[in-house]
């Protein structure tokens, strides 16, 4: 039987391997094995909810294979699988995983490779990482895993430096303009891994408020901005940067259900101004009509860093 940590990298790569099912299935020569693939992650959904490790092993093959390469363990043959997967709901009861595929390739009818990295989330536990490489076989439509191979995890970019063209917007800015006065406040994060944005909208009738997070995606090799409205309508973008001009596409739910939609022009006109332009606005498929660029000054730069202590 393997030990406790052993067993955890077992279940990642399994786990990684059956939500890749989705997008295996794509590559499936047939509608047999394509209905095959979607039948297996179902049944796998439920069996790993339930803890259930006979009926998990049974996605085995009699013969199946795990490795470690990065600890030399083993494990062969769908009795000895069914033993670790049931010793590891004995001891990690609720335990929840989520895996992304990096390359999956048909090396033969019937015979898929799945290249990825997974995360294992435990109850009161930091999060566990590996790597994987992983065979599927396919008899009769129906899917079985031949082989697993657990890695370590793979060193991740560094991204420290990321969002350092962003660091000019820390500070206080007001709107110049006759519309409502809106005030934003940006400053860092904890570790100025993210940029936090605070803004305020005062006009005749009533005062808004938004919280806008802006990071670095290393999927998408991108940055990202999550926003959220006082009036519980939320949103996100990403953003491309080119000399003095940032563009963000951005996308919002409004409270109704409606969908918006448009691009965001941000212009660094000098050290303490900038230039504001939304374009291409939409709402539900409907244009809404086009609004003049709007200029923005830096009224205070007591934001210039934030501590990573005092965020904590």
């Amino acid at each position: 039987m393997l030990r406790a940590c052993f067993r955890v990298a077992f279940i990642c790569s399994f786990m990684s391997v059956v939500n890749s099912l989705a997008f295996a299935q794509e590559q499936a020569a047939t509608e047999s094995s394509t209905q095959g693939a979607e039948d297996f992650l179902r049944s796998y959904t439920v069996a790993f909810g339930e803890g259930d490790a006979g009926k998990l092993a049974a996605f085995w093959t009699a013969d199946a294979e795990w490795e470690s390469t990065a600890t030399g363990a083993a494990s062969n043959g769908r009795d000895e699988i069914t033993a670790d997967f049931q010793a590891f709901f004995d001891e990690n009861p609720g335990a929840k995983l989520n895996g992304t595929i990096d390359s999956i390739k048909e090396v033969a009818p019937g015979v898929v490779c799945l290249d990825g990295q997974t995360t294992l989330m435990l109850p009161d536990a930091e999060p566990r990482h590996g790597g994987f490489h992983a065979v599927l076989t396919s008899s009769d439509g129906k899917w079985q895993l031949a082989k697993v191979v657990e890695s370590a995890p793979p060193l991740l970019e560094d991204t420290t430096g990321k969002l350092e063209p962003l660091s000019f917007f820390v500070g206080q800015w007001q709107d110049q303009g006759d519309g409502p006065a809106v005030n934003t406040t940006v400053r860092w994060g904890a570790n100025q891994t993210f940029l936090i944005r605070s803004f305020t909208i005062d006009d005749e009738e009533q005062t808004s408020q938004g919280t806008q997070v802006i990071g670095w995606d290393p999927i998408e090799n991108c940055v990202r901005s999550w926003s959220f409205f006082s009036d519980g309508s939320f949103g996100g973008g990403t953003w491309t940067h080119s000399d003095n001009e940032w563009n963000g596409r951005l996308w919002q739910t409004l409270v109704d259900g409606s969908a918006c939609s448009g691009t965001q022009v941000i212009r660094i006109v000098d050290n303490d101004t900038l230039e504001v332009e939304n374009i291409g606005q939409e709402i539900d498929g409907e244009p809404l009509p086009s609004q003049p660029a709007v200029r923005v000054v830096r009224v205070a730069d007591e934001y210039t860093a934030v501590d990573a202590s005092e965020e904590e």
